[in-house]
Formats: structure tokens, C-alpha cells, sequence
């Protein structure tokens, strides 16, 4: 059986859908959850944890 145009067209944009979710599962399953095993011991300290911005004069 023949598909037509808009059958292969269904078809390859439910491909494109199934392998962006995987690039979004590898992504958090994998890199962020490394990221967070290496960096968890750090915490930051609320508002304090960076200066504030230097107020220009001009």
C-alpha cells in the first residue's frame, strides 16, 4: 500500500515530536541531574549571595 504526501508528512513530524522528547529527557534525566550531583553541596545564601550592582553617576 502507497502512503500519501500528508500520511508521510503525519509520520515524519511524530518522529521529529518522539526525538525532541529525548533530547528533553536526556537533558534532565542526564545533565542536570549530573550537575546537581556535583554541584548539591553548595546552597546559595538568599539575597546575599551576590553584590549589589554599583550605582553609575553620570
Amino acid at each position: 500500500m502507497q502512503h500519501t504526501f500528508l500520511q508521510k508528512l503525519i509520520l515524519v513530524m511524530l518522529a521529529g515530536a518522539f526525538v525532541a522528547v529525548g533530547y528533553v529527557y536526556v537533558y534532565k534525566g542526564i545533565i542536570v541531574g549530573a550537575d546537581e550531583a556535583v554541584n548539591g553541596g553548595y546552597s546559595n545564601s538568599g539575597i546575599h549571595a551576590t553584590p549589589r550592582p554599583t550605582p553609575r553617576r553620570f
